[in-house]
């Protein structure tokens, strides 16, 4: 997929301008979108790579573009031959219960607010005259959606334990008419926020799961 950052709303954490590319395996012996491949790491950048290109003047460099590119996309999550122009448009976007930051921050706001009837978890939520109130949690943070920024959503647990520098979402390609995770999925490439700051996307976190 490639982004042409110049043709986007104006926005505070993307570079004005520049060509973003994402690249994942898509091949019938890896099975998984770069997942189910020995080689996989969420961070390692081997069957997949974000690349940016400052000058979209500037030609790509042939080999790498060779190296990356594989004509067999057998099991590709895009189910269209047509090209995909989406549009973005700017939105708010909070951190959702998805996220493994979302709960302590929640449960501290919430003794905070009402020391009274302290929570330990979100779990104390569904006990008695709480209960369905984490289920509406979940639907008032809905951050499903094709997104550029923001925070990731993910239709499992939240696969970063141990890798929480990767805070801010990049890229997050959700299910449509065209695009198929799996059953019902959703993939994200997500990047620290520091490394975003400097137009460094060399440090990517690449994950996609399904319900």
């Amino acid at each position: 997929m490639r982004i042409d950052l110049a043709r986007l709303p104006a926005n505070h954490f993307l570079p004005r301008a520049g060509i973003l590319q994402f690249w994942i395996t898509c091949t019938q012996e890896d099975g998984a979108y770069g997942m189910g491949s020995e080689l996989y790491s969420p961070t390692n950048q081997k069957t997949f790579r974000v690349r940016f290109f400052p000058d979209p003047a500037r030609p790509r460099p042939r080999e790498e573009v060779q190296r990356l590119y594989r004509p067999d996309r057998s099991l590709s999550p895009v189910e269209t031959e047509a090209a995909l122009r989406p549009r973005f448009t700017l939105t708010r976007n909070t951190l959702p219960p998805a996220c493994l930051e979302f709960e302590p921050r929640f449960v501290s706001l919430w003794n905070e607010h009402y020391p009274e009837r302290p929570l330990g978890s979100l779990d104390d939520l569904n006990t008695g005259r709480f209960d369905m109130y984490d289920y509406k949690v979940w639907k008032m943070f809905d951050p499903s959606g094709h997104r550029l920024g923001g925070f990731p959503w993910f239709t499992q647990l939240d696969p970063r334990e141990g890798h929480l520098e990767f805070d801010h979402l990049l890229l997050q390609l959700d299910m449509d008419k065209y695009i198929n995770w799996g059953d019902c999925g959703v993939g994200d490439f997500i990047i620290p926020s520091e490394n975003l700051r400097r137009a460094d996307f060399s440090q990517i976190f690449y994950t996609w799961d399904c319900g």
